[in-house]
């Protein structure tokens, strides 16, 4: 039976690491995962990038995991009335209406919040709650 470690070693590669050298270096350290970032970049250079891994790996002679970490969408809010550095203080239960209508994107406040994801609305129904998570950092 392989003797598999829960320990995992993860590696984001980006363009400098882009070459047989650096994955081999890696590998001998105990990287078991290549992350790659599919916001950026060409489907070419993707493949490119998943063969290098693979090809590295098996010179190796180890078994190594590939994530693949795809974009999501970006939301971006408005403007809050008081000021673009302005700040509003949410405590758990506050509630605050999410909307894209364009009247509020510059006049956000504690009762409002400008979104410019125009598709939120086929995501979240529109009587549905979105969970606010709030923490120190």
């Amino acid at each position: 039976m392989a003797n598999y470690s829960c320990e995992k070693f993860l590696m984001s590669y980006v363009p400098f690491s882009h070459n047989d050298a650096i994955y081999l270096y890696c590998f001998a350290a105990g990287l078991n995962i290549a992350r790659m970032n599919f916001s950026h970049g060409s489907h070419e250079y993707h493949l490119e990038t998943i063969n290098n891994v693979r090809k590295a790996a098996a010179n190796v002679g180890q078994p190594i995991g590939i994530a693949l970490d795809t974009k999501g969408p970006e939301i971006r809010t408005g403007v809050m009335k008081a000021g673009v550095n302005a700040e509003v203080e949410l405590k758990a239960g506050d509630k605050i209406m999410v909307t894209i209508n364009d009247q509020y994107k510059e006049i956000c406040d504690e009762n409002w919040l400008w979104v410019d994801y125009k598709n939120i609305i086929k995501v979240r129904p529109t009587t549905d709650s979105i969970p606010l998570v709030l923490t120190n950092s």
